[in-house]
This record gives structure tokens, sequence and C-alpha cells, in this order.
């Protein structure tokens, strides 16, 4: 553990790093790909008697956190570093070159929910048309996206800023094929698969 901090309530909130995610508290959330050392946040009663919820931050190789703040609305902030970039916790956004051992900087909500889940709070839907990806987007976000051709490279990696809720179209331009598209609004992420018919 590296870290502790209490909320409005008087819940607890420890972070740190464990070398078994896959058995480490009662029950836990996990985000990204657990490798060896992985990241944690676990959330406990104020007398330490009960455990509320526990999250791991993770990515294929080592993990770990070393600082937490709780916003007032309740959402947890943890801060430390990951040695795998590319695939830690469930999506990222990424200010500057990536390598070696990367910072990071992770939002949970207060109960540690899967963010996947809560999505569509804020997408309403993703479509793919004639080589324009057509975002409808409910309330204000950060908003981004990832394209991957059928082999599972990034060809196209686009990031659009804070926008405020409406419906939003870019091109895409991109040759004729199978595409993922990853939408990323903050934390959470809506993938769509599709074929585009070219330029």
């Amino acid at each position: 553990a590296r870290s502790v901090a209490i909320d409005g309530s008087g819940n607890v909130f420890v972070a740190g790093y464990t070398y078994n995610s896959s058995d480490f508290a009662p029950s836990r959330n996990v985000f990204g790909t657990t490798g060896y050392y992985d990241a944690f946040v676990s959330k406990l009663s104020n007398d330490l008697g009960t455990h509320i919820a526990t999250a791991i931050l993770a990515s294929s190789s080592n993990d770990r956190a070393f600082s937490l703040a709780i916003d007032n609305s309740g959402n947890v902030f943890v801060a430390g570093y990951t040695y795998n970039s590319s695939d830690f916790a469930p999506s990222r956004n990424v200010f500057g070159t990536t390598g070696g051992i990367d910072a990071f900087v992770s939002r949970l909500f207060p109960d540690f929910t899967n963010t996947n889940e809560m999505q569509k709070e804020y997408i309403s839907n993703v479509v793919l048309s004639k080589n324009h990806l057509i975002i409808n987007l409910q309330f204000s976000s950060y908003l981004g996206f990832d394209v991957y051709d059928a082999s599972g490279k990034l060809v196209k990696r686009v990031s659009l800023g804070y926008l405020p809720a409406g419906r939003y179209e870019y091109p895409l331009n991109l040759s004729k094929g199978v595409y993922t598209v990853k939408v990323r609004m903050g934390d959470r992420v809506e993938r769509i698969k599709g074929v585009l018919l070219g330029r």
C-alpha cells in the first residue's frame, strides 16, 4: 500500500500494487490486462470491517499506484506508473511519446463499476457510413477515436478534444476494407466494426 484517503462519508480508500491480482481482496473489478505487479485501489468502511470495492488497474507488464485523491462527487483519481501503456486500463488518452516507464492518472466512479457499462450515458450511437464516422454524443465530454485494420494494426488516431453534446461526422479517408473503430470518451470506450467501401 502506498497511499490512503478518506471521503466525505468516512470511507477509507487505499492504493498500491499487488503481485497477484487474481485473488487480491474478496472481489475486484479489473480494468486492463493483468500482468506482473498490478495497481489496485480498495474502498473500505470507516471501521475497516467491510470491504466495499476494489479496482485493479493493469497492463500485461508492471503497474504501480502511488497516490490517490477523491473529489466532491466521490470519484477517485489514482496516479502511478506502468511499464506497458499500450494495454493499460480499458482506454487511455496519451500525451507525449510512450516508452519504458510511463506515468498514468486514472479516474474511477465511486462504486468502481466497469466504466464500459457507463458509456451509453454519454454516447447514444456510433455509425460507420460511406467512409465517415458518425457519433451522437449525449453529454459534453472529451472525445477521440482510434481505427484499426483487419489485422489489428492502428491506422488512424484522432483526438477531438472536449466537445458539447451533439452529432459529429468525420471523414476517415480509408481504403476499402474491414475496420474496427474504438471511440474514446474520457475513460469509456465504444467499439464498432464495419466494412468501408474506400475513398
